[in-house]
């Protein structure tokens, strides 16, 4: 079997991370990737594991790099027109639609699968007639869903119930004083060594949290699992989980006896149900029952409205067929993958990331793209430099900018991407003291700098540029009010989440 996952690649999405785990695990290189999802792979820097969500614990930097299969985009796409893939699997549809009218020109329903794994129970309801859709928050039975919730890798299980040496793990869910663990060890640890662990509810009912506590012997206190929809978590141990809870909150003891048989139980639950290869096959099993019953035709698409970042970023490109000019500098912030769009274009690409497990990867399957660890290092000029979430977190954007220039070939574009300020997901970002643009993007530290359309222009005007073109991208739908703004062209800009503009050297 031949499996196309399509997710943006740029930073950990708990949900479809775990899918992907397990299907790397159990199918190895049969299944390609559409971006090189470079933090999942033992590549990833130990010292950058700490910036990924949650520290980068359990789930990441743990698959071979040998089994990273990342075609070219033109083959992608040429493979999807060959019917050459059995699967087309979306990771998390909510934040990627790349390449979907196409599939739906060649795949049928049952042979595209939708992951939804965000933390509200909003889905994507023109979307549930056209593929295979998993919903992680379904709060009640709905035609055409189905649920699907977090999953463990199985090495990270521990065999049997570890000593205990305290009665209630120090780790408590909210309380930041309590977040002390800054390696996975010693999280681990925690769990391992007490009885008892508290969990509850955050912004979504799963949360790794619950299978950590679980997968390294330890008990979950759930202090709010009676309130957990019937259709969520559907594979959790919701049955013995309330027992504890039960037991607990009405002050009963557990004897010695009874603690080894639930943690016992728990674990061998665990380890039949709730791994990344066992979610793996979930879904895979489910699209093989729904395709025997289906005609299994491609239906045509008149969808036009789901593009890549590709596709969005070649209308900026211009293509310089000769000499320097055709050089290609792209500077980002875990955001190097979108390179790969680009790079046929061009006879030399040059790449530069905040992260350097992202360069690392990235040139292990692009070997005729060249590294470098900053614009610093460039010496050769371009005909296109794209920089793309950097300025956002330059201390210093004066030296930036200046280098940025001097790299520019007479003629040559400049493409500038930032987070959009004005965007309503900003917005309430800024209402709740969170100044990293609803991470929109990883950074290694909070944004210095922040620009709506009329600063990045003015900033741009004053190191000499000049400003061709804005567009928006990314368009969020997870809101009812973001929902009436993508409605109305006039009012869509208030809920993109990204600024593309174009620039170039000016005249005076």
């Amino acid at each position: 079997m031949k499996i196309l996952f399509i997710s943006p690649g740029d930073q950990p999405d708990y949900l479809s991370d775990c899918l992907y785990h397990g299907l790397k695990t159990t199918m190895g290189r049969d299944v390609e990737s559409a971006s090189d999802m470079w933090y999942m792979y033992d590549t990833l820097l130990g010292d950058e594991r700490n910036f990924l969500y949650g520290r980068g614990f359990t789930l990441y930097g743990l698959i071979n790099s040998n089994l990273q299969n990342v075609p070219p985009y033109k083959q992608i796409e040429a493979n999807i027109r060959a019917h050459y893939y059995d699967l087309v699997i979306y990771g998390s549809i909510i934040k990627s639609k790349m390449l979907l009218t196409l599939v739906e020109q060649y795949y049928s329903a049952a042979e595209i699968i939708f992951i939804d794994g965000e933390d509200i129970d909003f889905y994507e309801q023109e979307l549930v007639s056209r593929g295979i859709y998993f919903k992680r928050e379904l709060k009640e039975k709905v035609p055409g869903l189905h649920p699907i919730s977090f999953a463990i890798p199985e090495e990270k299980i521990v065999q049997q119930i570890p000593a205990k040496t305290r009665d209630w793990a120090i780790n408590y869910p909210g309380r930041l004083n309590t977040y002390i663990h800054h390696t996975e060890e010693s999280y681990y640890n925690d769990y391992q060594t007490s009885k008892f662990a508290v969990t509850f509810k955050k912004e979504g009912w799963d949360c790794m949290r619950h299978y950590e506590i679980i997968a390294n012997g330890c008990l979950p206190y759930f202090t709010d699992i009676l309130n957990c929809p019937a259709e969520t978590m559907l594979n959790f141990p919701k049955q013995i989980v309330t027992e504890i809870y039960t037991k607990i909150k009405a002050g009963q003891p557990i004897s010695d006896q009874e603690y080894e048989d639930y943690a016992t139980q728990l674990l061998k639950y665990t380890r039949l149900n709730l791994t990344t290869v066992a979610l793996a096959m979930q879904v895979l099993n489910t699209a093989a029952e729904i395709k025997k019953g289906s005609s299994a035709k491609p239906r045509s698409s008149n969808n036009n409205t789901h593009v890549s970042w590709g596709d969005i970023a070649d209308k900026f490109i211009s293509y310089k067929p000769n000499g320097s000019e055709n050089t290609l500098i792209y500077a980002g912030v875990a955001t190097v993958q979108n390179a790969r769009f680009l790079a046929d274009k061009f006879s030399n690409t040059i790449i530069c990331d905040t992260y350097k497990s992202a360069s690392v990867s990235f040139a292990q399957i692009n070997t005729a793209i060249n590294v470098a660890d900053d614009l610093d290092q460039i010496a050769k000029t371009a005909g296109t430099i794209v920089l793309d979430h950097t300025l956002t977190y330059r201390e210093d954007v004066t030296d930036y900018l200046i280098k940025a220039r001097s790299l520019m070939n007479s003629g040559a574009t400049l493409i500038v991407i930032v987070p959009n300020l004005r965007s309503i997901s900003s917005i309430i970002g800024f209402v709740k003291h969170n100044l990293k643009f609803g991470k929109l993007k990883l950074a290694k530290r909070s944004p210095a700098n922040f620009y709506s359309v009329v600063s990045i222009t003015r900033v741009l005007k004053a190191f000499g540029f000049n400003v061709k073109s804005v567009s928006y991208y990314g368009f969020n739908n997870t809101h009812f009010i973001k929902r009436f703004f993508n409605r109305f062209k006039s009012l869509s800009s208030w809920t993109c989440e990204t600024l593309f503009i174009e620039a170039d050297l000016s005249n005076e």
